[in-house]
């Protein structure tokens, strides 16, 4: 992917792996098996600015439309995948053999392929970039313990502002939003039975004080 005809910053290296056991042998990486919470770029763009991230780590950069830097900011370091979360894509993987040599085969390979990552797996560092009009950045709150339908959470920082770390939005369950504008939130709210609504919410700015 190319921004601004220079490579985009912080695009992931995808390797490959070989692995054999006499005449059988498997791929791990690419088209053939996906890696485990790969980090991606993520982009989004409104009127004149472009937010872009994470460029590095978690770092996220924000941009004219000419390509001209306008701000850099980050939040908390992504976590660590914990060792239950990588077990259970590894038995998820391996649960796919019906015999029991077979998986047990498949298992040592899939953690080789976890344990040779050059960097420990961490979670993404957020679940969804938007912009806001007038060019505040949101930040949707990774968290592998919300179930479908929780409330999301988002970290809103104002690239203007130095040194501005962000207010935290609360968006309500079952909501999505599409367009975020300086004094509403517009989106799609679904019910128990996934029956969609569409919703408008009022967004007034508290002051930081309470």
């Amino acid at each position: 992917m190319f921004l601004f005809g220079q490579p985009t910053p912080g695009s992931e290296t995808i390797y490959q792996m070989q692995s054999s056991t006499g005449s059988e042998s498997m791929r791990i990486g690419g088209s053939t098996v996906s890696a485990p919470f790969l980090r991606t770029v993520t982009v989004a763009v409104r009127g004149e600015w472009i937010a872009l991230g994470p460029i590095e780590g978690h770092f996220v950069g924000t941009f004219r439309a000419d390509g001209t830097p306008r701000a850099f900011f980050a939040g908390p370091p992504p976590k660590a995948v914990p060792e239950r979360v990588r077990e259970a894509w590894i038995d998820e993987r391996v649960s796919r053999f019906r015999g029991r040599t077979e998986r047990g085969v498949w298992r040592d390979r899939y953690e080789e392929f976890v344990a040779s990552a050059p960097a420990p797996m961490t979670f993404p560092p957020f679940e969804a970039l938007v912009l806001q009009d007038g060019g505040r950045v949101w930040r949707e709150i990774y968290d592998p313990a919300l179930g479908e339908g929780e409330p999301s959470r988002w970290v809103v920082t104002d690239p203007s502002i130095p040194g501005d770390f962000g207010g935290t939005v609360v968006l309500p369950p079952g909501f999505r939003s599409y367009d975020i504008g300086r004094d509403y939130v517009l989106g799609v709210w679904s019910d128990k039975m996934g029956i969609e609504f569409v919703r408008l919410y009022d967004l007034i700015e508290a002051s930081s004080d309470g």
